[in-house]
């Protein structure tokens, strides 16, 4: 949007959107109707697996001839059918009958094969595989079946679909945990303790373990599984290195309903990370911090982290500042912006094709349960992405999820947006088949704004056996969702034509599966996936507005003797409905990252700091370290020594200030092994 006269910026200055709108999905009655309706000129076989397949993500396939004879390549709906044979949604007999009518039975018994009789029966529902069509009426939606061979239209198709992803996204499974270890992995007892240099521990006297063992050690509240090599023993202490997954495991079989654990979140300003060791982590320390970003300088940045007690929340707050650095324009923006996630759940399935074999899957499943908010207040001009921070959460054993939060910002004006969606992502891969990938969210948004905007935040999970450095990914999925809006004013100044104001607000949607390299892409680099599923069409929550000297039309058409073009376009020119300034691609967060951020230590003793890793262009031998209480411990190329009891904070930071990272430091008196717990 351009604004070429001092006029314009006073008929911008009003807020012109409140806005709430709701995705309602299913109707509460849970009825399929079919009274009324004409079941002539139905749905083919085709065109319902069709969208079965889309709407439930079945559209990739690994075979390399057709599976049914009368099916070729040229069929519009060729993958849809190839996939869902291969997941066992459809009979792979010798014919397909593709155009053939598609009867109410045939869609509600390919309806719940797509669901997965395995996990319906699992979750504690009896289920028939000879009696599909009775189930889905009896547990999901009624619809009639006396005449259970009639032709469905696309409206019934899409109700019962609908009622079926709905019932798919709300099964609880059982867990099974099944890990088979490599001969002679002992598991760790009481009385272990891992220091936070990340290479040396404590052993009480009679645990009996000797140089080259390898020792698994539990999940905590604070700590994720995790597998080490003893490489030295000398008395009470021993020196360790990660042991890799091959030399730990053989056989894993981890599936079931998971309540997200927030065991570690990492603030992307200041590197600073909070765990669940107190009842609420909030207002972290922060940090000054400075990165480039086409012509804009972010000048300060506020970037705190709250896990609460239970740790299924995960929320980072940033304040910022930023510059525009360009030769023809001085603009800033300053705002605040909120971006988090809770009611986490991870419906998880990961087994290994057999023994000795941890790397190769059978099955991978994830289906990630979350909530999301945006909310933010911006002021001002600004088009930069801020990388927020990641957050570690515990499934169950060696199974991990990472969590990354970034945010897309674009402004011109005056912002201030309030959006929350509840989400379920899916992306699952077996044996013998393809790809399958499926992502629902309903939408809620309030919004207010006298200029264009952008204001998203993208969400990066991925599932990953190990922990940390000696960690793999198995599969992962990110999107990217907030909301767009613009306001375009047309003025007649020494004319008699209104002052015209059009609006359009909607809320976007992209996602994408195994954008990242993992375990899934190593198998077949091709099973990748990204798309838009919102836009400025299909979006749930939009609305298009007209006002006239600051009244709104009827049906919001512009009255105008002389018809003035509305395109509404980006402040760069382009067309509002092509928005596109953010690449869909995860920004890498680089920071300084420790092996732990807590030290304990006896009075008199020494131990270095470990560290997981230190951004690209920086060495370890050039940081700095500042001691807030110099009383408590001194600190001297890397390796802390203690002083007197007491706790205090060491800043490490890059020479330049750009990165930096909080260690909390405890000397006690008389610092030993005996009551601590296992890891």
């Amino acid at each position: 949007m351009r604004r070429e006269h001092g006029k314009f910026k006073q008929l911008l200055c009003v807020f012109i959107l409140l806005f709430a709108a709701a995705l309602t999905g299913c109707g509460k009655d849970n009825n399929v109707t079919t009274s009324g309706k004409s079941m002539d000129g139905g749905l083919s076989r085709a065109e319902y697996i069709g969208m079965l397949g889309e709407i439930f993500g079945y559209d990739t396939y690994v075979s390399e001839t057709d599976i049914f004879s009368d099916v070729s390549s040229t069929n519009e709906y060729y993958p849809e059918i190839q996939a869902a044979a291969e997941w066992q949604i459809i009979d792979s007999g010798e014919r397909f009958e593709p155009d053939k009518a598609a009867s109410i039975s045939f869609a509600l018994e390919s309806a719940v094969r797509a669901i997965g009789t395995d996990d319906i029966a699992a979750s504690g529902a009896t289920v028939d595989v000879n009696s599909l069509a009775d189930f889905y009426v009896s547990n999901i939606a009624q619809i009639d079946l006396s005449n259970a061979e009639a032709s469905i239209t696309a409206d019934i198709a899409s109700q019962i679909i609908d009622y079926a992803k709905s019932y798919d996204n709300n099964l609880v499974l059982p867990q099974i945990t099944e890990m088979e270890f490599v001969e002679g992995v002992k598991t760790a007892g009481m009385g272990i303790r891992l220091n936070a240099d990340g290479a040396t521990g404590v052993l009480s006297a009679d645990e009996g373990y000797s140089v080259g063992d390898i020792v698994y050690l539990d999940a905590t509240d604070t700590s994720l599984a995790r597998a080490i090599k003893i490489t030295g023993i000398e008395g009470e202490t021993f020196t360790f290195e990660e042991a890799a997954i091959e030399e730990t495991y053989t056989y894993l079989n981890i599936q079931g309903s998971f309540q997200g654990k927030v065991i570690e979140a990492v603030s992307a300003s200041d590197g600073t990370a909070v765990g669940l060791g107190q009842e609420i982590y909030d207002e972290m320390k922060a940090y000054n911090m400075s990165v480039r970003d086409r012509d804009y300088t972010l000048t300060y940045l506020a970037n705190s982290a709250k896990v609460d007690s239970g740790g299924d929340h995960i929320v980072f707050t940033a304040n910022f500042d930023v510059q525009k650095n360009n030769a023809n324009t001085k603009a800033s923006a300053n705002g605040q912006l909120v971006v988090g996630i809770k009611n986490i759940r991870a419906d998880v399935k990961y087994e290994s094709s057999g023994m000795l074999r941890p790397f190769d899957p059978k099955i991978v499943e994830l289906k990630f349960h979350f909530d999301s908010e945006v909310s933010s207040e911006i002021h001002g001009s600004v088009a930069t992405s801020i990388p927020l921070g990641e957050a570690y959460i515990q499934v169950w054993g060696p199974l991990n999820i990472k969590v990354m939060l970034t945010a897309h910002l674009g402004a011109d004006g005056n912002v201030s947006i309030s959006y929350t969606t509840e989400n379920v992502m899916t992306v699952g891969w077996q044996k013998g088949a393809g790809l399958s990938k499926k992502f629902d969210s309903d939408a809620h948004a309030d919004f207010e704004a006298d200029a264009t905007l952008t204001a998203e935040a993208t969400l990066l999970v991925d599932l990953r056996i190990g922990w940390k450095k000696a960690s793999y990914s198995v599969t992962n999925a990110q999107v990217t969702s907030g909301a767009v809006a613009a306001a375009k004013v047309e003025a007649d100044l020494l004319g008699e034509q209104p002052t015209c104001v059009d609006l359009k607000l909607y809320v976007p949607l992209k996602w994408g599966v195994n954008q990242t390299g993992c375990i899934i892409t190593d198998i077949n680099s091709n099973w990748k996936y990204s798309g838009v599923i919102w836009d400025s069409e299909s979006s749930p929550v939009k609305l298009h507005m007209h006002l006239e000297d600051w009244k709104r039309t009827a049906g919001d058409v512009c009255t105008r003797k002389e018809v003035v073009e509305q395109e509404l376009t980006t402040p760069e020119g382009e067309p509002l409905e092509e928005i596109n300034p953010f690449d869909f691609e995860p920004i890498e967060f680089d920071f300084i990252e420790l092996v732990s951020y807590a030290m304990y230590l006896g009075e008199g003793e020494s131990m270095s700091i470990g560290f997981d890793s230190i951004p690209e262009g920086y060495a370890q031998a050039d940081l700095k370290y500042e001691v807030l209480d110099p009383s408590v411990c001194s600190v001297s190329n890397g390796t802390v020594k203690s002083n007197n009891a007491g706790s205090t904070i060491v800043k490490i930071s890059t020479g330049d200030g750009m990165f930096t990272v909080a260690l909390a430091v405890t000397v006690n008196e008389d610092y030993s092994i005996e009551g601590f717990q296992r890891l």
